[in-house]
């Protein structure tokens, strides 16, 4: 199930940049294929998302504060394990849209 990602809302607030690696064979390497953005979500409560982007990060960790960051075509993915719903958020790219 895809997800509006608008829903989300606006002014996203990068909080945590983290590497996401290669699995083979379900362990994890040493690879580093992307970086999960978290973001708060002012309009879900501060409810924090984070987004998988591939590739070298985009962007810098904030060393105070936290930029409002808006991601290009950012799909939200919804899906079931064991019974508990989850999301899969990633994008193409994040840019900093304004440093707070």
């Amino acid at each position: 199930l895809k997800i509006d990602p608008s829903s989300l809302g606006t002014n996203l607030m990068l909080t945590d940049i983290s590497p996401v690696y290669k699995y083979e064979n379900h362990a994890r390497t040493d690879d580093v294929v992307g970086y999960r953005y978290t973001v708060a979500c002012p309009k879900l409560g501060l409810e924090k998302v984070g987004i998988k982007v591939e590739g070298a990060q985009k962007v810098d960790k904030p060393a105070s504060g936290f930029p409002i960051v808006d991601f290009i075509d950012m799909e939200i993915k919804l899906y079931v394990i064991n019974g508990d719903a989850q999301i899969s958020a990633t994008a193409k790219d994040v840019k900093v849209v304004k440093n707070v």
